[in-house]
């Protein structure tokens, strides 16, 4: 959990960087369109039933390393924060939160649970 944590986070700082660093054209594009997706995901990924989509974000991390020569940022603080932030985004998208309970059964506990009456 605190791995997505920590993504969401990232997500949030990319939305942000922009203007805090001050950089703009398509370095803060790229910025403002993986920054929401990063965080959705690991949102999502906080629920038990769901933690998988923690995943998604690797791809997403892995652009975010090798756009700022695909596209030629101009500004180094661009290059420097997409790339580290994608190796950080890349590296807690393979954090799993452990099962503590496990809820339903799908079709076998209702037959269970109809056998035993």
């Amino acid at each position: 959990m605190w791995a997505q944590i920590v993504n969401i986070i990232l997500g949030i700082w990319l939305m942000a960087a922009p203007e805090i660093l001050k950089y703009n054209g398509i370095a803060a594009d790229n910025c403002h369109i993986i920054g929401p997706v990063v965080a959705s995901f690991a949102i999502i990924a906080l629920s038990g039933c769901t933690r998988t989509v923690a995943t998604y974000n690797a791809p997403l991390g892995l652009w975010l390393m090798v756009s700022p020569w695909l596209m030629n940022y101009e500004n180094g603080a661009s290059m420097i924060n997409s790339f580290s932030s994608g190796i950080l985004i890349t590296f807690f998208s393979f954090f799993k939160r452990k099962t503590i309970q496990q809820y339903g059964g799908g079709w076998s506990a209702v037959w269970k649970s109809v056998s035993r009456d």
